[in-house]
């Protein structure tokens, strides 16, 4: 018998309530499986307060997952550590640790990677595994995937792809994908999901990141969801008002995935 998740949006940069803050971030609250997994943590400790509004208690996290290991997912674990007892396990991709950096609009070196080391999670006690497999079970319907190839045109390779986690549940309406920026390509991701479960995908939650891609990958991107069987497209934080507008004009099912936004498969 397939479980019923109940997934509610903790941070991300866009809220839908006046008494919830937004931040440029992404946290997710998963409920109704074997495993209470919070996916992501955002930048700062603000997802802990949207939480508390919303009523989520994470005293009850089994798990967490950082999709990778940019500050906008990181950063608010150091809060959520001070503040609750570690969870039985923590996931990340490979390479989480490596020291990451890009260039602004003006040519700026900026640091986006996060601030753990290799011995913290040890120091502290905490079970910190760090996934290399295609496909890893973390407890009934719900899966860890990672390694994704790069199968289309459109989506260009992005630095630091090779770490992006991706959490995939069975639903009764079937595969819901959960990202966190898509840095290899939503497609990319959602069609290797695809492939490697034999299954088409019901729907998919989280960062596109198509905010920086041009009118043409928005358009293909579109395109590719519109001919695929997904129904249920949560697409948030590194979107873009661009990509937003798009889905929102070319696909029913499309949803704006704002801080409280809380999706029950």
């Amino acid at each position: 018998m397939m479980n019923h998740y109940h997934l509610i949006t903790l941070i991300n940069n866009v809220s839908g309530r006046e008494d919830l803050v937004a931040e440029h971030g992404l946290s997710i609250y998963i409920s109704g499986g074997e495993k209470r997994v919070l996916f992501d943590t955002g930048d700062t400790g603000r997802f802990i307060d949207n939480a508390k509004t919303l009523g989520v208690d994470l005293n009850q996290v089994d798990v967490l997952v950082f999709s990778h290991g940019h500050y906008d997912h990181v950063g608010g674990s150091r809060s959520f550590f001070r503040e609750f007892p570690a969870p039985q396990e923590v996931y990340a991709g490979m390479n989480f640790f490596q020291k990451q950096s890009n260039r602004d609009s003006q040519g700026r070196l900026r640091y986006i990677g996060n601030t753990y080391h290799e011995g913290w999670f040890m120091d502290q006690g905490i079970h910190f595994y760090q996934l290399d497999q295609d496909k890893f079970q973390l407890a009934p319907g719900m899966w860890l995937v990672t390694n994704f190839p790069q199968t289309n045109d459109f989506e260009p390779y992005y630095p630091f792809s090779e770490q992006e986690l991706a959490l995939v549940l069975e639903t009764e309406k079937g595969l819901v994908a959960v990202c966190g920026c898509s840095h290899i390509g939503v497609v990319n991701i959602c069609t290797e999901i695809q492939r490697r479960f034999g299954t088409s995908l019901y729907g998919f939650i989280g960062g596109t990141h198509l905010k920086v891609a041009d009118e043409e990958r928005i358009q293909k991107t579109s395109e590719w969801f519109a001919q695929s069987k997904i129904q249920l497209l949560g697409a948030c934080h590194c979107s873009g008002e661009k990509a937003g507008e798009l889905f929102g004009k070319q696909l029913e099912h499309y949803y704006v995935n704002a801080v409280g936004t809380e999706t029950c498969l």
